[in-house]
């Protein structure tokens, strides 16, 4: 009954509200939750501990007012609630900054020196939802497991004025729907127009116009920092289809795309509108709710920030189609594209002087801007690693701006490589990175 009692209180501090549901606050022992609902003239408590209690709507303050002698209209009282503006004030001083407050605690070093050792190490890459599966238990394929996180479809539920009509509502839909449509409450009064930005910064001292308080409030450009160091580059990952292919698929990569596709399933009911949930608190009234102490104009204020430095343009990227027995890349590169019947054939794209993954097993390592380079069955792109061999060709030249055809047998000689059973040539495209046909005759 004690929490029954407190939340009597906290109601007439709320004010009305169609529900409001409270919860107690964390630290304490548990205590007994309540539901108010408000009805019109009086609101309805109940606890989840039985109790119940019912509170008639009370006197507005400007009745006690009346009440307790005032004379005067709801305006006036209203006015005369506004007591008389306080001193200002005095400037606090500036606080220190927190290189300052780093340097005081002992720290020795320039700003940029500090800064540079609030970077901590980069992570360790963590498990895929997959990976944490199977350690946890899974047993299957990854589509397998992503077709288990599918649940089945539930049951439609009830529509409001279903709802209202099992809670002895009765009558037809339009007649629940012209039920909720309560009266025009009556018009408050108009506040009382707030200063501008501009008059406060007169109030509180400030001389000139309003142009040159605006300048005023235009900062000096900071320092730039210092450029960080650029982070190694992180080994390639597997494709979703090596993943596919890793966990017993069998196919081409077409083929699996093709298995991803499942059937359409049928169209659900459309479930009945529900009713328009209450307004929410603006972002201004959020900013008070917070802590946040002004009008609504300097709050707006409070929000510009400084302009960031721009980045730097990335370089666009390159993609390359098979037409016909022709290579056309969209920066323009077309290459004759010769293989035999038979024979899978799968072009790709070697990254400009990197590491990259152009077919399960195969890594090319291109360098000169794409003139040159070598192939390799590791990711670290590195003929030898603790003693065992990893690169099976070294130096092979792609063919742009010479024959306009990829390397082919015996005729490209150095600018074929044959990885076992596969054969790897490239042409160079214009922004240095390779295409590069493979030709799998496994």
């Amino acid at each position: 009954m004690k929490n029954l009692v407190i939340l009597i209180g906290l109601l007439a501090l709320v004010g009305c509200g169609e529900k409001t549901e409270f919860v107690q606050a964390k630290g304490g022992k548990d205590g007994t939750s309540c539901t108010v609902e408000q009805f019109k003239g009086y609101a309805k408590i109940t606890c989840d501990d039985g109790t119940e209690a019912t509170i008639k709507d009370g006197k507005s303050a400007y009745d006690i007012a009346v009440e307790a002698g005032f004379e005067g209209t709801l305006e006036e009282w209203l006015i005369s609630l506004a007591g008389k503006d306080g001193k200002d004030g005095q400037d606090g001083s500036n606080g220190l900054s927190a290189y300052e407050v780093a340097v005081k605690n002992g720290f020795v070093g320039t700003e940029s020196e500090w800064l540079t050792s609030l970077i901590g190490a980069q992570g360790a890459a963590g498990l895929s939802a997959y990976e944490i599966a199977i350690k946890n238990g899974f047993v299957g394929t990854e589509v397998q497991f992503l077709n288990s996180l599918i649940g089945a479809s539930g049951s439609n539920g009830l529509s409001a004025y279903e709802i209202a009509v099992s809670a002895g509502f009765q009558g037809t839909e339009s007649e629940w729907l012209d039920s909720l449509q309560g009266q025009d409450g009556v018009d408050g009064v108009d506040g009382v127009d707030g200063l501008s930005a501009y008059q406060i910064a007169v109030q509180l001292g400030f001389q000139g116009t309003k142009e040159e308080w605006l300048k005023s409030l235009i900062g000096k450009d900071g320092a730039d920092g210092a450029d960080g160091q650029d982070g190694q580059d992180g080994a390639n990952g597997l494709s979703a289809y090596d993943i596919a292919v890793k966990n017993g698929f069998l196919g081409t990569i077409a083929e699996w795309l093709n298995s991803l596709i499942g059937a359409d399933g049928q169209d659900g009911q459309d479930g009945s509108d529900g009713q328009d949930g209450k307004n929410g608190l603006s972002a201004y009234e959020v900013a008070v709710l917070n802590g946040f102490v002004g009008t609504e104009v300097q709050w707006l204020a409070s929000l510009d920030g400084e302009d960031g430095v721009d980045g730097q343009d990335g370089q666009d990227g390159v993609s390359c189609t098979i037409v016909g027995d022709i290579l056309k890349c969209t920066d323009g590169t077309s290459v004759k594209v010769t293989t035999e019947p038979g024979v899978k054939l799968t072009t790709s794209i070697a990254k400009k002087n990197k590491c990259s993954q152009v077919y399960p097993g195969l890594y090319i390592e291109s360098f000169d801007n794409g003139l040159f380079f070598d192939v390799y069955s590791d990711s670290r792109c590195k003929d030898k690693i603790n003693g065992t061999l990893y690169e099976y060709c070294d130096n092979v030249e792609t063919s742009y701006g010479d024959s306009g055809e990829f390397g082919y047998g015996d005729e490209g000689a150095g600018r074929v490589c044959w990885a076992g059973d596969i054969q790897v040539s490239g042409a160079r495209l214009a922004n240095g990175d390779i295409a590069i046909k493979i030709l799998d005759f496994n």
